[in-house]
C-alpha cells in the first residue's frame, strides 16, 4: 500500500524532532499514524544534518484508543551508571513509594496521573530505576503526601594523629609497661602526662619533648594541661 504523503504539519513536526527530539501530538487514525511514523523514519534518515549519533534515536508509537490521540517520543535514555551502593539507594526509595501507595490504596494509575507521569514512569520508580528523573520521583512522592530529603552526610572522621613513644623519653618512663616501639594517639598521651606529671622529672624533659607537651595542651585542654 503506498504511503499518503506528509502534510506540511507533519513535516514541520518532522524538523521539531530533529531540533527537540520529540514528536508533537498528532490525530490518532491508526493507518494514517502508522504511516507517518514509516514515513518519518525514512525522512529522518535522508536528512543529511544528522550525525551518525542522532540517526540512533528511534522513535516509538504510542496509541490511545479512548483519548483519540497518538504521541512520538524518543526511546528513553539509557541508565546513567550507578554503584551498587546507589542501585540500592534507589530500590529503597522506590520499594518505600510502593509500600506507600499500597498502604494508601491507590492504584498506579491514579498516582500517575496526580503525579502528572505515565503508568509505566510509576512502575520504573518504584522498581529504582536510575534512567527516570528526579523529578518524577519528587512528583510521585509529592502524590503519596511525602517528601524527598537528602541528609547531608558527615565528613568521614579522621584518623587520630598517633606518636611513637620511644620518640620521647619522659613519655617512655611514664609508660614504662609498653614497648619504646609502641604508638599511641596524641589524646592518649596527653592522658599518660596529666595522670603521670608529679611523677615525671621534669627539668630532664627535652625542648623537643616539651613543645609536644604544649601542643597536646593547645590541641586537646585548651592550652593547659590538667595536673
Amino acid at each position: 500500500m503506498a504511503l499518503t504523503p506528509l502534510t506540511p504539519v507533519q513535516q514541520a513536526t518532522i524538523l521539531a524532532l530533529v531540533e527537540a527530539r520529540r514528536l508533537d501530538v498528532v490525530p490518532a487514525d491508526v493507518a494514517r499514524a502508522t504511516s507517518f511514523l514509516r514515513q518519518s523514519e525514512e525522512r529522518l534518515n535522508q536528512l543529511p544534518l544528522l550525525t551518525r549519533t542522532e540517526r540512533a534515536f528511534k522513535t516509538f508509537l504510542i496509541i490511545d484508543l479512548e483519548d483519540q490521540m497518538t504521541k512520538m517520543r524518543n526511546m528513553p535514555a539509557p541508565s546513567p551508571y550507578t554503584s551498587p551502593e546507589q542501585q540500592a539507594d534507589l530500590e529503597r526509595l522506590g520499594a518505600r513509594l510502593r509500600e506507600r501507595r499500597k498502604a494508601l490504596g491507590v492504584t498506579v494509575v491514579a498516582c500517575a496521573e496526580a503525579a502528572g507521569v505515565s503508568r509505566v514512569t510509576v512502575h520504573r520508580i518504584e522498581a529504582g530505576n536510575p534512567s527516570v528523573t528526579i523529578g518524577a520521583y519528587i512528583n510521585v512522592a509529592a502524590a503519596l503526601g511525602l517528601h524527598l530529603v537528602v541528609p547531608i552526610l558527615d565528613a568521614p572522621a579522621a584518623e587520630p594523629a598517633t606518636i611513637t613513644v620511644g620518640d620521647y623519653p619522659g613519655l617512655r618512663t611514664l609508660a614504662w609497661q609498653t614497648d619504646a616501639g609502641t604508638t599511641i594517639t596524641e589524646t592518649e598521651a596527653l592522658n599518660l602526662y596529666e595522670r603521670g606529671w608529679r611523677h615525671l622529672n621534669q627539668e630532664a624533659l627535652t625542648d623537643h619533648e616539651k613543645a609536644f607537651i604544649q601542643h597536646l595542651a593547645d590541641t586537646y585542654s585548651n592550652g593547659r594541661l590538667l595536673v
